[in-house]
């Protein structure tokens, strides 16, 4: 599992990152689109920041089991896949 983590961890260390910045331009936009403050209160009043970052918690939850499963399914297809090439099934198919 450390491989996954590996792999999941620092992509979503950069996303939760992100969450900060893009609200900040989120509120710069809004208020040069002539949103003014009612942008940067809407922001403030949700709370946006915390539920992005929650949702990137349940991301990091569920990413880290799917990884695991879509690499098992590949090395599955791959195995099949070498079963058929070595009988030919695949050039009868392909051809």
């Amino acid at each position: 599992m450390s491989i996954v983590k590996l792999l999941v961890g620092p992509l979503l260390a950069w996303a939760g990152g992100m969450v900060a910045p893009v609200l900040d331009v989120g509120t710069a936009v809004g208020g040069a689109v002539g949103l003014g403050k009612e942008a940067g209160a809407v922001i403030e009043a949700s709370r946006a920041e915390g539920i992005a970052q929650w949702l990137l918690g349940v991301l990091a939850w569920i990413a880290r089991p799917a990884i695991v499963i879509i690499w098992i399914i590949g090395a599955g297809f791959i195995l099949v896949a070498r079963r058929l090439a070595s009988r030919g099934v695949l050039s009868r198919l392909l051809h």
